[in-house]
């Protein structure tokens, strides 16, 4: 959880930074809160970010979407 305020930190500073979002998503993944993993993979995916497939697939699947 300590991790997630960080990244919140980090994305409030620089929302267009793809990585934080990224971090932070495994972060959530972690906590096996999927749905806002697959949020923060989806938005690191809108600043172009180049997503790994499967990751998402899974992400996508867990959080019921």
């Amino acid at each position: 959880k300590e991790s997630i305020a960080d990244y919140n930190i980090a994305i409030e500073k620089n929302p267009k930074e793809p990585t934080a979002f990224i971090n932070r998503s495994l972060a959530y993944a972690e906590l096996k809160n999927y749905e806002q993993a697959f949020k923060d993979y989806c938005s690191a995916g809108d600043l172009k970010f180049l997503l790994d497939k499967p990751r998402f697939d899974f992400l996508r699947a867990k959080a019921g979407k």
